[in-house]
Parts: structure tokens; C-alpha cells; sequence
């Protein structure tokens, strides 16, 4: 006896023998080992015997078990002594009964034995021929239930045989010293006859292990793994692959993962293996939340030369699983917050009633087109287009993989395929067709066996759900619960309880459904199954989620639930994208409102303190149909947008991105808090005592987070600070968890709230003031209200008029909402380098819009201001907090800083002349309103006397008007003439030039002596200002202030001709017409000088 491997003396390092009790150099006691006292109770046992007893039990270890009859072919004889040998041998305490007249050696014992065995091969391998011979003997003559035991033995033995024929035979030709003499086709026969054994023994163990008869796959298993070290690579590299599978089967996913990895990292694989290898770690990495790298391994597979159909419809079938895992991980179709008022709820329902039109009518012509899309409630949400689309891409891999089976008629496949098809189909709301295809896999050949019906029965219930039959649904599912339990699918079985749960709950029944639930999860629990114990989380929370009233254990079950997994809506590579879009949605609407809906009101005309007359200050009025149709278009044309972009995300969004980056998974342990980042690995393992602080950076409208705007942090010892996206599924129930665990278990943190609320917050009362000055300024322009600008000082009104229409009160929140929040986070937890890199861009746009349009962005030239200056602090800012991202130094930041102030500044210069004519047009229109026509002609010659490169106003007759006022006659006489010569005005515009003109010229005729020809020349514009008045009055329908002030410029001409009774004719009409005070006292003065 050889025994086990030698060990050392622990003094001297004496190599000793197995069963050695001290060192014969230094004569130190060694205690013995178990191993070692063991083999030396053997030896001595065997060494007390006769030879051929000793020879006897020696032979009893090589199979692994026996019986009389298997004794008799190890002796090689009956003699009839055998059961009295068997009676013998079983009195030893390390051999064990197995069943009626059958014992085993225990397994130490048994594996001592085998390795003295190996060492005699010759001899083994003829006592494994006559047990071949024995067992295939019993095969044909023993009852069909007896039979699966002999054919087991049979195949182990088939292994052991070729593999020890095929070692001997390489073995022999590296002996021989003539390697030609070596015949090639010995060598073939062995190797085929491995090939043929391996064969054997797969359809064997495949039969049972896709029936689910997992006790009996994992017994052939563990026979033919049982002499592994003796079988050849290409056999134990097959064994090590089962092996792998029935690790997945029995949800020991990271012993499944180690057993496929270490066959992957072989060069030498056996093609079809390799295959097989990387559809099954596929699998494996679906279970474990690894898409991204089971996605890379059907792929690798699909990549491989050669590759079978079958082969390559189940990677296909394999992606098609990942991806539909992803999505149902990632929380389902998301299921909005069921409102708690009335009114909300029925608002909600009129809304999503008018937004579903656009996505409603593309989804009917689709549907008609053949195309498989969801319903348009589903597309309405932004939140499912990713899923949506994951969802197609697992019906197209399925399709892929359907095409193939249903070429080589492979029905039982087929009906794999079907199932995902129907699942699929009743998430897309197609329910009649789901119904048809589970009833046609109902039909199909193979479907009769209990199991497999079982599946389709449990796929057919989730489509009669949907249609409401819950009779009927519950029914199969208590069907098909009675198979799973009968061969012990744990999987299967806490799919069923899943459903059947939806099934009761659904159906009313809320207390069966809860009770269902549970049992699903302690199952789910029980084997240890992540994708169950998720999918009824799911379905408790949407349970919670869609009802006013739930039942309270909801509740404490998803608070007490030890381990939970919580997976992004999107891969964290989208959000700054989806960030940007809802930021600007708002703000565009708003800006398109600002360019349509704005139109300027009519204009009146004033009369100077020196007789000369120019048009009044005008405003920008918001008539009701521009201020509905403005936004309306908006929303028509959004809406329309929002649909055809869901619908090219659901078509045409690359899937690669998503292969790369899937959704970042936070699981909650009773112990630690893991997270696994974009590539599916590990990135964080925090303990619950570990963690020292919380930060909540929520942005909410009133008081729900915003899924895209906010965030949370943990801080811990010893780990780099984790980020939680507000994307992440149940995020609230994320936090709260989080934050309940690491209390419980001792944890000495922090809680910091960094969370906004937008309404809630001081800046939601600047929002509210600034839309509620901006409303009454449009009530007050447009007449819908007596006009402020009556009652309040002029000065007053000018500056709340340009304080509503620049909207500086509403960007300035917006400004601090969508980028200075973010920004400043971004900064503090250095995040996304992309958001200041997109809010610099922005504010660069901005800024080249204002130029390009020569400071008219849009019609209100105050807002066009307040739109610049908001691109260049955020341009500024972008750059500053870019800068800081990047790790610049302090001296770079100051710099920037200081860049950025003067860019502020530089561009307050720029608009300084426009904010100041803005100011004096808005005073002098209150001036105008108020009565006070010097006053309000005094401030539009200010507004004129204002130099400004932007935003340019068409003020002829103003200009004219101050080159007289300052005696720059040759000036006004150019300008009045421009204007007069310029057909392109009108009558009332040429009138104003004709009388004001003559009144400039008189004018400067009272300083400087004049000629009899320009006297008639000045008559004669008098009498053509005073034809042009006429056209004006009847063109324009001017309005009773303003014509009194043409008539009284009319009057003003007669005068200067000299017709004296027209001229009073004109002021007694102008009298009539106004009534201003000052107006009248000024008309009645000139009549009463007339009259005298």
C-alpha cells in the first residue's frame, strides 16, 4: 500500500510516510491526521486478512456500490459463496447499506483505495470491462423502472473505459522509438471511441436534466465525475460543463459562473463546447443581473465559426432573455402615482386624454401596417420608451431564434420561442393574439407532457389575466402549480405563485392574493432565486402604488423583505440627455409663446410742447386667440414631436450602448449595501454599520422628486462615495430603506438635505409674483382691465412693465433650477462632466441667437435683453464649473471667474442704451395713457436720443422731431425729406412730416429771416399735411384722443395758411373729440385767440 501523498517532520522536515506516528531522525511524536489514522486503520485492517480477502475488499471500492452479484464479478466466480462474503464485508463499520442487499464503502475509505487502484491501471481497467459487461447484461434483462440505474452505471463505466483505452494507447506511442511504426487509426478508434461514450453519456444526462429530473441528472453527474482524474481532458472538460449547468439548476450561480469561466480561459476547447460554454455563462449572467456580460457572451458565441443553427437560435434566444430581464428588472411599465384629490385625478385623465391623440394615431397606423408596438398608453410616457424598445429587441432576437427552430421542426423549442412571444405580446396589449399563440403551443407534438404543458399553461394564464378571464386563468395556474411542486421546480413554482397572486388580487380576492405573495417569496427565498423574489416585489409595489387603499401588510412585507434589488429605468449615459430635453421643453414653449403671441397696438399720436406732433409710445398687446393658438401650436407641435421620437427610440435606438452600459443595481442585503455599475460588476459593498452620511439632492415640482433631476448620496468608511439616481426604480423606497438599516444597525451618521422644492421654496414665490405681474400687465394692455398705467406713476408703471416683460422673475429661478443647482452639485460630487459642458453650449447659443438677430430673439425687446444676459452668466458658468471638473488649478479659476464677471459685465454695457429706451418707451406710453402728451412726447425724443447698436425701432418722425428741437435744421429738413419722398409710408406718417416740417421750417424762418418762396413753400406744406390729415383720419379710424390731436395739427396748418374760419372749424371739431383737460384748455385757448 502506497497510501495518500508524504508528508514532513514539523522539527526536522523529515519526509515521512502517511502512517508514520513519530520521526525515525528525530524521533518527534506525530499525531495523526484523520486522513492518516484512517489509512493506517485500513492498512492494518487489510494487512490482518488473507491475501484474497484483502484482494476482495480491495475490489469492492472500485464500483460504487455492490451487491452478491456484483461481488461475483469482481471475484471473478460464483461459487456460491458470495452472499456469505457480502454478509462478512458488511460487518466493517466503514462500509454503509444503500438500499436493500446493496453496501457502499464510505467515501474516505472508498477514495483511499481508488487511489492505490490508479496506480495499477492494466488491472483496473479489465475489472471495469467485466462490470461494463455485468451492468449492460442487467440493462436488457432487468424491468423498464430499473432500468434508468443500469443504464447510469453503463455510461459511467462507457467513460471510464474509453478514456483509459484512449490514455493507454497515446502512452504507447510516446514509448515507442519509432513514431512511424505507430498506426494512426489505433489512436482514431480510441479517440472515437471517446466520442462515442461522451455522446452516450450527454443525451443521457440532457434527457433527464431537460425534463427536470434533476435528482436523477445530478446522480449521472456525480457517476461519471466519481474516477475524474482518469478520464481524459476532452471528457472532464464535458463533465466540468454539467457540472456548471446543475450549479445554475440548483441557483448556486457563482459556483456555475467559476465553472464556465475556468473552461473559457482554455485555447484548446472542443469547438462545440466552447459554443455551449458561452450560450450557458450567458444564462447564468441573465440571473445574476450581469446583462451587459451575458449579452457579450451569447454574442461571443454567435461569433464563432461554424456555430450550429440550433446553437445559434439559442443565442439568440439567450439575448432575447437578457434583454427582456433588463427591462422587467428595471421596474416594468412605469405605473404613475395614483392622485389623491379628485380634481387632480380628473385634470390627469383630461390631460393624458388630449396628449395621447398624436401617439394614438401613429400607433393605429403601425398597428395596421403589421408592426408590433405597445399600446399608446405605454408610449405616452417617456419613462417606457427604453423599454419599449429593449421589449422589441427581445421579440426580434426571438423571431430570430423561431425562424431557425421552426426550420428544423423542432417543436419543443418552438414552443420556448411561443412562450416569449406571448409574454411579450400581452405587454404590448395585444392580448387576442397572445391567447391564439398559447393555445396553437397548447397543440403542438411534445406539449402533452405534464411539465412542459405546465409552462405554456402558466404564459397562457398571464394573457387570460390581461383579458379579465380570472376563472379560468386561476384554474391552469393551480394546475400547473400541482406539476412544479410534484418534481420540485422552485423557479417555475414561484413564477405561478407570482402570477396566480396578480390573478387573486386582480380578481378582488385580497387577501388570497397577499398570502399568495408570500408564499412566492419564502420560495423565492428558499432556492434562492433573485428574478422571482423581484418579479412579486414588483407586483406588491405596483399594487401600493395604483390604489388610494391598499391592504397595510403591502407594506410591512416590502419594509421586512431581507434582501431586495433596486435597477435604473435608463443606463446612467442617458440622463444628462433626458436632463436637457425636460429643462428646455418649458422654456422653449414659453420663448414660442413670446415670438407669436405678442403684436403691437395701435399707435396714437401726441403733440409736443412746441406744437409738433409725433406718434405716441406704442405697447405690445396679447390678444386671447395668439395667447391660446401660441401655446397650443407649441403643444400640437411638441406633442407631435414628443410621439415621433418615442417612436425612433422604439425603432431605430442602437442597442449597442445598452449592451455596454446597462442600468446600474443597488441591492440591499440585511447586512450591506451593493452596487453594481454600468458593466454589470461590482463597485460598492458597504456594511450598514459603515455608513456616516445620507444626502438627498431631490428636485420636486411641489413635493414628489423629479426622476431625472435628482440624486442621493452615501458616505462611508473605507468606500468612495455612492451615488443613487432619482432614475433608479422605487427610489424613495431605496432611500428610506437605506437609511432605516443603517440606523438599525448602530450606524453613527448624518443626515444632510440638500433637496429644493421649487413651488414650496422662496423661488416659487418669485415665480408666482412674476407670472402674476406678467398676467395683470397683459390683462391691463389688453384691455381686459381698467389700464394700470392710469393709476400709477408713470415711473412706477414703466419700471413694473419692464420688470414683467423682460421675465427676469421667471428665468432667474429657471436659471437657478436647471443649471446653477445641478451645476454646483456636479461640482461638490463630481459627477456628469457632460452637464457643464451642455449648459456652456447653451448659453453660447443664446448668446450667437442675440447677435445674429440683432438683439431681437424675440418681439419683446426687454425679454430679448434678459434672454442675453441669462446665456452669458450661464455660458460663464458652464466654463467656470468645466474647469473645476477637469482639476484646474486655483490661479486658472480666478481667472475664469474673473472672465466670467466681465463678460457679465461687457454684456450689461451692451443693453444698457436698450433697457434705458425700453424704460422711457413704456413711461412715456403711461404718459400717453395718463393724458400728459408733452410729457409723453419728452420721453419718446429721450428714448430717440438713446444710441443703441440693437434692437433698432423705425423712429423717422421721432429723429426729425429732435434735429428740430435742437435747431439742427439742415438735419430735419434731410430727414422730413426722406419721409416725403418715401412712398412707402403712410398717409398719416407723411401728414405728421408735411406739419411738421412747415412748423420747423416757420421755426427756423423766426430765427433766420426767409424768402417769399420759402414762405409759399412752407404754405405749401401746410396745405398738403392738411389733405394727408384727412386721408388719415378716414384711413386709420383713428381713435377720438388721437384724432384730435391730427385735428388740431389740422387746425394748427389752416392757421399758418391763413385760413381762419377752416382753422376754427378744425379746433372746434378737435375740442369735441377729446377729452383730456389739458388737451381741452390748450384747444380752447387757441379758439379764444382766433375768435379775438
Amino acid at each position: 500500500m502506497t497510501g495518500s501523498e508524504p508528508h514532513q517532520c514539523p522539527s526536522c522536515e523529515q519526509l515521512l510516510r502517511p502512517t508514520s506516528l513519530f520521526c525515525p531522525r528525530c524521533g518527534t511524536p506525530i499525531m495523526p491526521t484523520v486522513s492518516n489514522a484512517l489509512q493506517l486503520s485500513i492498512t492494518q485492517i487489510l494487512a490482518s486478512m488473507k491475501p484474497g480477502q484483502a484482494e476482495v475488499m480491495r475490489r469492492c471500492a472500485i464500483p460504487r456500490w455492490f451487491d452478491a452479484e456484483i461481488l461475483a464479478v469482481l471475484r471473478e466466480r460464483d461459487d456460491g459463496n458470495n452472499a456469505n462474503i457480502l454478509q462478512q464485508v458488511a460487518e466493517y463499520s466503514f462500509v454503509r447499506q444503500i438500499g436493500e442487499g446493496r453496501y457502499a464503502f464510505i467515501d474516505d475509505v472508498r477514495n483511499y483505495l481508488l487511489g492505490d487502484w490508479r496506480l495499477r491501471p492494466d488491472e483496473l481497467r479489465r475489472i471495469h470491462e467485466r462490470l461494463y459487461t455485468y451492468f449492460e447484461r442487467r440493462m436488457g434483462s432487468t424491468m423498464v423502472e430499473n432500468r434508468a440505474t443500469w443504464l447510469r452505471e453503463i455510461v459511467s463505466y462507457d467513460l471510464l473505459l474509453a478514456s483509459t483505452s484512449s490514455v493507454s494507447q497515446a502512452k504507447l506511442a510516446d514509448e515507442l522509438t519509432q513514431p512511424a511504426s505507430t498506426d494512426p487509426d489505433v489512436l482514431t478508434q480510441a479517440m472515437t471511441k471517446v466520442e462515442r461514450a461522451l455522446l452516450r453519456f450527454r443525451n443521457l444526462f440532457d434527457a433527464a436534466f431537460n425534463a427536470h429530473r434533476m435528482a436523477e441528472a445530478e446522480a449521472i453527474l456525480l457517476a461519471a465525475e466519481e474516477q475524474s482524474n482518469i478520464l481524459v481532458p476532452l471528457v472532464r472538460d464535458w463533465l466540468l460543463y454539467y457540472r456548471g449547468k446543475m450549479n445554475f439548476a440548483m441557483v448556486r450561480l457563482d459556483e456555475a459562473i467559476e465553472c464556465f469561466e475556468i473552461l473559457l480561459k482554455r485555447d484548446d476547447l472542443d469547438p462545440e463546447l466552447y459554443v455551449l460554454l458561452a450560450n450557458s455563462l450567458g444564462d447564468v449572467q441573465v440571473e445574476a443581473g450581469q446583462w451587459s456580460a451575458s449579452i457579450l457572451s451569447y454574442q461571443k458565441a454567435l461569433a464563432t465559426p461554424k456555430i450550429e443553427l440550433a446553437q445559434q437560435a439559442e443565442a439568440h434566444l439567450g439575448i432575447a432573455d437578457a434583454y427582456n430581464e433588463i427591462a422587467v428588472s428595471a421596474g416594468g411599465w412605469h405605473q404613475p402615482q395614483i392622485q389623491k384629490y379628485p380634481i387632480a385625478r380628473a385634470f390627469a385623465k383630461v390631460f393624458q386624454s388630449i396628449a395621447i391623440i398624436p401617439m394614438f394615431l401613429l400607433v393605429s397606423i403601425l398597428r395596421r401596417l403589421g408592426a408590433a408596438v405597445p399600446k399608446p398608453l405605454i408610449l405616452l410616457r417617456y419613462q417606457n420608451w427604453l423599454l419599449a424598445r429593449i421589449f422589441r429587441a427581445s421579440r426580434e432576437q426571438t423571431m430570430a431564434a423561431y425562424r431557425i427552430f421552426r426550420q428544423q421542426n423542432d417543436q419543443m423549442n418552438l414552443i420556448r420561442c411561443e412562450m416569449r412571444l406571448i409574454d411579450i405580446d400581452v405587454l404590448f396589449g395585444s392580448v387576442d393574439e397572445a391567447i391564439e399563440l398559447a393555445k396553437q403551443s397548447l397543440e403542438r407534438p411534445g406539449c402533452e407532457e405534464p411539465y412542459r404543458k405546465a409552462r405554456v399553461q402558466v404564459t397562457l394564464a398571464r394573457a387570460l389575466i390581461a383579458k379579465r378571464d380570472f376563472a379560468q386563468a386561476i384554474d391552469m395556474l393551480n394546475q400547473a402549480l400541482t406539476v412544479f411542486r410534484a418534481v420540485d421546480d422552485g423557479r417555475w413554482e414561484a413564477r405561478v405563485l407570482t402570477t396566480l397572486g396578480r390573478a387573486l388580487q386582480e380578481s378582488g380576492q385580497t387577501e388570497a392574493a397577499l398570502k399568495t405573495y408570500q408564499a412566492g417569496l419564502v420560495r423565492a427565498r428558499g432556492i434562492g432565486s433573485v428574478l422571482s423574489r423581484e418579479r412579486i416585489l414588483y407586483e406588491l409595489r405596483t399594487w401600493r402604488r395604483s390604489e388610494l387603499t391598499y391592504p397595510t401588510e403591502i407594506s410591512t412585507i416590502l419594509r421586512d423583505e431581507p434582501t431586495q434589488r433596486f435597477v435604473a429605468r435608463f443606463p446612467r449615459f442617458l440622463l444628462p440627455y433626458l436632463q436637457v430635453g425636460q429643462t428646455l421643453l418649458i422654456p422653449l414653449i414659453l420663448v414660442f409663446a413670446a415670438i407669436v403671441a405678442p403684436t403691437v397696438g395701435n399707435q396714437t399720436i401726441v403733440q409736443a410742447s412746441n406744437n409738433l406732433v409725433l406718434p405716441a409710445a406704442d405697447v405690445y398687446i396679447f390678444p386671447w386667440y395668439r395667447l391660446i393658438i401660441s401655446p397650443l401650436i407649441m403643444l400640437v407641435a411638441t406633442g407631435v414631436g414628443y410621439s415621433v421620437l418615442g417612436l425612433i427610440v422604439l425603432w431605430y435606438m442602437p442597442m449597442t450602448q445598452l449592451r455596454n452600459n446597462q442600468p446600474t443595481v443597488h441591492t440591499l442585503t440585511p447586512d450591506e449595501l451593493i452596487h453594481y455599475d454600468s458593466s454589470g460588476h461590482e463597485s460598492h459593498r458597504i456594511k450598514w454599520a459603515d455608513v456616516t452620511e445620507i444626502i438627498t439632492a431631490d428636485r420636486r415640482v411641489w413635493k414628489r422628486p423629479l426622476m431625472v433631476f435628482s440624486r442621493s448620496f452615501v458616505r462611508s468608511t473605507m468606500q468612495p462615495l455612492l451615488r443613487v439616481d432619482g432614475i433608479t426604480g422605487w427610489y424613495n423606497s431605496v432611500i428610506y430603506l437605506i437609511e432605516k438599516r443603517a440606523r438599525e444597525a448602530g450606524a453613527q451618521m448624518s443626515y444632510l438635505s440638500a433637496n429644493i422644492s421649487l413651488l414650496r421654496s422662496a423661488w416659487g414665490g418669485v415665480i408666482g409674483l412674476g407670472t402674476l405681474l406678467l398676467s395683470l400687465i397683459i390683462a391691463s394692455v389688453n384691455g381686459w382691465i381698467p389700464n394700470l398705467a392710469e393709476f400709477l406713476p408713470a415711473t412706477f408703471y414703466a419700471i413694473l412693465q419692464l420688470v414683467g416683460f423682460s421675465g427676469i422673475l421667471l428665468i432667474g429661478p429657471t436659471i437657478f433650477w436647471t443649471v446653477i443647482r445641478p451645476l454646483r452639485l456636479d461640482n461638490e460630487f463630481a459627477l456628469d462632466e457632460r452637464l457643464p459642458s451642455l449648459a456652456a453650449m447653451i448659453g453660447f447659443i443664446v448668446m450667437v441667437l442675440f447677435i445674429i438677430t440683432d438683439g431681437a430673439i424675440v418681439r419683446v425687446p426687454i425679454f430679448s435683453v434678459s434672454l442675453f444676459i441669462a446665456g452669458v452668466y450661464v455660458f460663464s458658468e458652464g466654463i467656470y464649473q468645466l474647469g473645476v471638473r477637469r482639476g484646474k488649478d486655483r490661479r486658472w479659476r480666478t481667472g475664469v471667474t474673473i472672465v466670467g464677471f466681465g463678460l457679465l459685465l461687457g454684456a450689461m454695457l451692451i443693453v444698457r442704451e436698450t433697457v434705458w429706451r425700453e424704460f422711457y418707451h413704456a413711461r412715456s406710453y403711461a404718459y400717453a395713457i395718463q393724458g400728459n402728451g408733452a410729457a409723453a412726447a419728452d420721453d419718446r425724443l429721450r428714448e430717440v436720443a438713446q444710441t443703441s447698436l440693437l434692437f433698432e425701432r423705425p423712429m423717422v418722425i421721432e429723429e426729425a422731431v429732435l434735429a428740430s428741437q435742437n435747431s439742427d435744421w439742415e438735419q430735419a429738413d434731410q430727414q422730413y425729406t426722406a419721409i416725403v419722398n418715401n412712398r412707402g409710408y403712410d398717409a398719416r406718417t407723411q401728414a405728421l412730416a408735411y406739419h411738421n416740417w412747415a412748423l420747423t421750417e416757420l421755426a427756423r424762418c423766426k430765427k433766420n429771416s426767409c424768402s417769399e418762396a420759402e414762405l409759399a413753400r412752407i404754405a405749401q406744406f401746410e396745405a398738403t399735411a392738411i389733405e394727408l390729415i384727412d386721408q388719415a383720419i378716414t384711413q386709420h379710424n383713428a381713435n377720438p384722443e388721437e384724432r384730435a390731436v391730427l385735428l388740431e395739427a389740422q387746425g394748427t396748418a389752416y392757421i399758418e395758411v391763413g385760413q381762419i374760419p377752416a382753422a376754427i372749424q378744425k379746433l372746434t371739431e378737435a375740442l369735441a373729440s377729446t377729452s383730456e383737460p389739458q388737451a381741452q384748455q390748450r384747444i380752447r385757448e387757441l379758439l379764444n385767440s382766433l375768435q379775438r
